[in-house]
């Protein structure tokens, strides 16, 4: 039965294509149930139409490239008497589409018109539509398209999204004990909560976080936001910090606005970094930025990678602790820095603040204001400067920058400050400033960033002048769980040691079947001490035949003291068994300076069946600690994602845990979700159960049929799709995907059209027979638009019904056209293998 109903709906459209094919051509309706009255109305059949005329919500593309989704009006062309129908779209669906009206065939476009058919007046335009995916693609000849760029989105298609109230959590902990010649229990506990409401364009946001170690909330920020497209920019009051492309970024509040480059299309703009590092033991890696904790987390021994952090500013060097179980720390510091400063020719760019200076740690809050501007030029040029002014500090700064093409690109700026510190006196210097990035050779070497500046003696800052005195801070005394004793030296300074030289390198280098090799580098030499700060981190990876196998490198150098940590390490691992469970053995090798060598062996993998539960044991052996283990769980959920570990030593035990998840507020009512975003989709399939989103692990609707994806890209198309095949058998999705265009800080409603309730295969007859091919029938419910075409023999797939109802079938205009029949689905007409109901019903 479903088969002939399938074959009636491509006869249908087989009809179309020949009537397109020839239109002097018409389809005779009687071939189908013989001569006679007792048939349909299929003329929209005759027009060549796919569907009939109406109001479409349906995805558009324009020359194979997504425009935007949204009500598009299908009618015939009156002009044309045997057109199909077709698009009639407004101007500001052009606009949308990249259409330049102003080449239009006359030269103007009529005002006084809703909407208008393409072809009128771009001449070898082509409309192909896809019923099954409710997709328009238009073909416009390019010589009527604008120039725009490589992933242009139409800020026209840019949505604001719905109002709502969100709040995301982490919590990160670990208990240590220590057994040796002294005993040391010590406990970690870290938790961050962001929080929102959106209202309109409008995002108001907070982002506090809390230690146990020094059993204090920090709150690091608020602030509101809503961007301004027309300005191609955001704007901000409250909490927020300053540009960091030429001076160091610093904490402000008041207002600031600045241009979003995530607003330019994907092929213009951005890059955030990675953090890599080396753990000798189970240890607690925590991330600064501008003083304040942003990201801490658990990892195992030997190489990690952190890919998924959160920075609370647009630019200042993200610094990294690395705490091991025993309570000893490594610290150094990854570049957060754009490559060199350019904009395109003809594009301006700038970034504006003013308000309170502040403080992170023994410092004043001054009043201040910063800009900073840049002017693409022609060959490749650009030139930018600023300010950065306060009572105590005047900053005036002038670069330029070039793109010069297989040279590579450079900045060279120069900042001249005059600065007036805590022991009343005023200094004048100088800093300058070399950026440059390059695609070194053909092989793929990409030098990403290298930056060397040079400061004079009496160069400062806009936070050095905030110090309250010229040095201060304290180091403290940290015994570590095997009962030795090292310094903290952290809010330690003094302004004596003013900056001299600094060096910052990234480095990357693949190199085809040898894998590949990346390089960081940070330096920093002082004024009056021979003392300098560096880290250093290097690593190579290469695949064998699915065997992987590591080399890295750490070191690092503190300002304050003479301690210097070499850390190598080598990893190697070889998948087993089934590949879709990941499964692989490991082995690892570390050797520090102040650890010695540790040796371990493992196997990790996903749990058989739970592609989202990960696991991981090792043992491991070394010299000083003998012999150890440790054993790890982490699940992505439906609500968010968890974490458990346990470790032992000779020595000592740690059991470190970590959740973190979000929930969101809507109109609808409340959604769980996994870590939510800044910009984030809310996905709508009322009643659809359970039903997975793709290519997002762990997510799915909850009962009521909503789900949330998290970290949308702002101002890019993101497309949706739902899993059909994990619905269950009284659900049916239209259609499973949708795209959502949102704004910075937006959460975007995607509803996904449902069909709630039972299916059936019905065999309809009215006192002449069965009803006529192509007869459309609807049910009567308000609720439930649920409708569809009788086949041959009298055959209608229905779904989405109740139990009980009625519907409404007609074959065409006039008396006689039209009936309603009652149906009642009973358990004895249920096929399980089909999930179909079958039964006749009879049409009055």
């Amino acid at each position: 039965m479903k088969v002939k109903i399938v074959c009636a709906l491509v006869s249908l459209n087989l009809m179309g294509s020949a009537a397109r094919a020839e239109n002097d051509l018409q389809f005779n309706p009687a071939f189908l149930n013989g001569e006679g009255s007792n048939i349909a109305d299929l003329s929209w059949v005759n027009a060549g139409g796919e569907l009939p005329p109406g109001e479409y919500n349906i995805n558009v593309y324009v020359n194979n490239n997504y425009a935007f989704t949204g009500n598009i009006t299908f009618t015939v062309d009156k002009e044309n008497a045997n057109s199909e129908p077709a698009p009639c779209v407004t101007p500001e669906q052009m606009a949308a589409m990249g259409i330049d009206t102003a080449q239009a065939q006359g030269g103007t476009m009529p005002l006084t018109q809703k909407c208008v058919f393409l072809n009128h007046y771009f001449p070898g335009t082509q409309i192909d539509f896809d019923q099954k995916t409710l997709t328009v693609n238009i073909s416009v000849p390019q010589r009527f398209m604008l120039n725009l760029p490589r992933g242009y989105v139409s800020p026209q298609s840019w949505e604001s999204g719905i109002t709502s109230a969100w709040f995301n959590y982490v919590i990160n902990g670990a208990n240590n004990q220590y057994q040796g010649e002294s005993s040391a229990d010590r406990e970690q506990l870290f938790a961050s909560l962001n929080s929102g409401v959106n209202l309109g364009a409008w995002r108001l946001r907070d982002f506090t976080t809390w230690t146990k170690e020094n059993n204090e909330l920090t709150h690091v920020q608020t602030w509101l936001q809503r961007d301004l497209p027309a300005l191609r920019a955001q704007f901000y009051a409250g909490e927020t910090y300053t540009s960091a492309q030429i001076f160091d970024s610093v904490g402000l509040r008041g207002v600031a606005l600045s241009t979003d480059d995530n607003m330019l299309p994907a092929s213009l703009s951005g890059y955030a970094p990675d953090i890599r590092g080396i753990a000798r033991s189970n240890a607690t890696v925590t991330v600064r930025q501008n003083g304040n904790i942003i990201y801490q987390t658990s990892v195992s021994a030997g190489e990690f990678v952190l890919k998924d952090l959160y920075p609370t500013a647009s630019g200042g060097d993200l610094s990294v602790t690395i705490t091991e179980n025993d309570g000893s720390k490594t610290q150094y510091s990854v570049p957060f820095a754009s490559v060199p400063n350019l904009v395109r020719a003809g594009q301006f760019k700038y970034s504006l603040g003013a308000g309170k200076f502040r403080p992170v740690s023994n410092q004043d809050s001054p009043a201040f204001m910063q800009g900073e501007m840049f002017l693409g030029w022609k060959y490749g040029l650009t030139f930018y400067g600023g300010t950065q002014l306060s009572q105590n500090y005047t900053g005036v700064a002038l670069g330029v920058g070039q793109n010069m093409g297989s040279f590579g690109a450079y900045s060279l700026d120069l900042i001249h400050a005059r600065s007036t510190l805590a022991d009343g006196n005023s200094y004048n210097g100088d800093s300058v400033r070399v950026r440059y990035s390059k695609l070194i050779n053909d092989v793929g070497t990409r030098l990403n960033f290298y930056s060397w500046r040079f400061s004079t003696e009496g160069f400062y800052t806009l936070s050095d002048t905030a110090y309250k005195g010229m040095s201060g801070g304290r180091s403290t005394q940290v015994t570590e769980s095997d009962g030795t004793i090292t310094t903290s030296y952290e809010n330690v300074y003094d302004l004596r040691m003013s900056r001299k030289s600094k060096n910052q390198l990234l480095l990357s280098q693949p190199m085809e079947n040898l894998g590949s090799v990346s390089l960081s580098w940070d330096q920093q030499t002082y004024w009056n001490t021979s003392k300098s700060t560096q880290g250093v981190q290097f690593s190579w990876n290469n695949t064998f035949k699915n065997v992987s196998v590591g080399v890295n490198f750490q070191r690092s150098t503190s300002l304050y003291d003479n301690q210097k940590d070499n850390i190598v390490s080598l990893s190697l691992s070889v998948p087993l068994g089934n590949p879709s469970f990941s499964t692989r053995a490991r082995y690892s090798a570390t050797q520090s300076d102040s650890n010695g060598a540790t040796h371990s062996v493992g196997l990790s993998g996903y749990v058989p069946g739970k592609d989202n539960l990960y696991y991981s044991v090792n043992q491991r052996y070394s010299k000083q600690q003998q012999y150890g283990g440790d054993t790890a769980l982490q699940y992505q959920g439906q609500w968010g994602d968890y974490n458990l570990g346990y470790s032992y030593s000779a020595n000592s035990r740690n059991l470190s845990y970590g959740m973190s998840g979000g929930a969101v507020l809507h109109e609808d009512g409340l959604t769980l979700s996994q870590p939510l975003g800044n910009t984030n989709i809310l996905v709508k399939a009322p009643g659809a159960a359970n039903v997975e989103v793709r290519n997002h692990k762990g997510i799915k609707t909850d009962s009521r049929g909503y789900a949330v994806i998290p970290y949308a890209t702002p101002y890019r198309v993101n497309r949706v799709v739902l899993d059909v095949t994990t619905a269950g058998n009284n659900v049916e999705l239209d259609n499973a995907v949708i795209n959502a265009t949102p704004t910075d800080g937006a959460l975007v409603r995607a509803t996904i059209p449902t069909r709630v309730g039972l299916k059936a295969m019905l065999v309809i007859r009215n006192k002449n027979g069965v009803l006529p091919f192509g007869t459309v029938v609807s049910l009567m419910d308000a609720k439930n638009d649920s409708s569809s075409i009788v086949g041959d023999n009298g055959s209608l797939y229905l779904s989405g019904l109740p139990e009980s109802g009625s519907v409404r079938a007609v074959w065409g205009t006039g008396n006689g056209k039209a009936c309603t029949a009652k149906y009642q689905l009973n358990k004895r007409d249920y096929n399980a293998q089909t999930g179909l109901y079958s039964q006749e019903v009879i049409c009055q």
